[in-house]
């Protein structure tokens, strides 16, 4: 039987971060790993999104902080197309690092979720406590960024854990 180019080229692709991804039998496939940063890239960017028309909503006071430009950039130009791509582009990081640590019980949607408000507690939440320390921002604002953060990671976190599975 003959197998064409593409699928000889996706089973040494699969065979290979099968091998980087997991040991004794617990891997992540090389589909389902495309899946998780999919879906880990989404989740960020809607999760972002519902933050950036909410906010306004709930707390009307910090739109208007925004447009401070001696604290923030303004959003035209190349700010909102970063603000945009960031979360897709994190979301492969983010599912990448996943799938090294799902064998290690990480599996699942409340692994995932764990693993989500993980990477919140030691990435996200001190680097805001610094900014916080450093810059003239108000409560609020740091808030609404914390808040934000620990929704995001938690809920990609918990999408890429489903998406994932539990290992073998």
């Amino acid at each position: 039987m003959k197998v064409c180019a593409c699928h000889s080229a996706f089973s040494r692709v699969n065979r290979l971060l099968s091998f980087v991804f997991g040991e004794g039998g617990h891997t992540v496939s090389v589909g389902r790993l495309i899946g998780c940063m999919a879906v880990a890239g989404l989740t960020l960017l809607v999760v972002g999104v519902a933050f950036h028309f909410a906010v306004p909503v709930l707390a009307p006071g910090i739109p208007l902080q925004f447009l401070n430009i001696a604290q923030f950039r303004p959003w035209g130009g190349w700010t909102s197309t970063y603000m945009l791509l960031h979360p897709l582009g994190y979301g492969v990081v983010f599912a990448l690092i996943y799938a090294v640590l799902w064998q290690f019980e990480f599996g699942g949607w409340l692994g995932g979720l764990r693993y989500g408000f993980g990477v919140f507690l030691v990435g996200a939440l001190p680097v805001w406590l610094l900014a916080y320390a450093s810059f003239q921002l108000s409560p609020e604002v740091m808030v609404s960024f914390v808040l934000q953060a620990a929704c995001q990671y938690s809920a990609a976190g918990a999408a890429v854990g489903a998406v994932a599975g539990h290992p073998a």
